[in-house]
């Protein structure tokens, strides 16, 4: 899977999405930190990525024309280490979604 964690998470997580076999890269990476959410989305679309964030706006955008993808995490502000332990927890139920190819996870 490839992964593109939105500018409201940790570039931490990032390592770790790897070592679990994700293709993830942050968007301050390729230059889209401060960008609108249509630029992030249109990315995402334009390489198969799945958008990693807790910015809601993105709920609304599985509706679009386009067909990006987005994994809500619902968990608020947490430090690096509490949110990729949460995610942890969470894992099997996140693979089982991006297998599905479904467009929005909501992650509780």
């Amino acid at each position: 899977m490839k992964a593109l964690v939105d500018e409201n998470l940790p570039q931490r997580l990032i390592p770790w999405l790897r070592a679990k076999g994700w293709d993830a890269i942050h968007v301050r990476d390729i230059g889209l930190g401060g960008q609108s959410d249509r630029r992030v989305w249109d990315w995402a679309h334009a390489h198969s990525a799945i958008i990693v964030t807790q910015d809601r706006d993105f709920d609304a955008r599985p509706n679009d024309a386009l067909g990006a993808r987005a994994l809500r995490l619902a968990i608020g502000n947490a430090p690096p280490a509490v949110l990729i332990a949460w995610m942890e927890a969470r894992w099997d139920l996140i693979v089982a979604w991006a297998d599905e190819k479904a467009p929005l996870m909501v992650l509780p």
